[in-house]
């Protein structure tokens, strides 16, 4: 759903993380990378939003407001979930 939100609806990552961070202290995501053949379905539609979506830009813009706790690598597509947890206030 992530690469739908940046792509399609030209949502920022950042924003994608405040919103997750205000509803929720646990996450489990899948980061679908560029080179997957949905995402190049996408971008033939988008090919400019490209630049606004890589693995080091989501892992920044959650790691403002999240701790990684764990990630794995799917075998044969390269697709990664990762386990978030929502830093304390006393963090921000």
């Amino acid at each position: 759903i992530i690469h739908h939100l940046v792509i399609t609806f030209d949502i920022p990552l950042r924003e994608i993380a405040e919103i997750f961070s205000g509803i929720a202290k646990n996450l489990v995501i899948e980061f679908v990378p560029l080179h997957d053949e949905k995402v190049q379905q996408i971008l033939k539609t988008k090919p400019h939003q490209k630049a606004k979506y890589s693995r080091e830009l989501f892992e920044s813009a959650f790691s403002g407001l999240f701790i990684k706790k764990r990630q794995f690598i799917i075998e044969g597509n390269n697709r990664i979930i990762y386990l978030y947890e929502r830093q304390s206030q006393e963090n921000n």
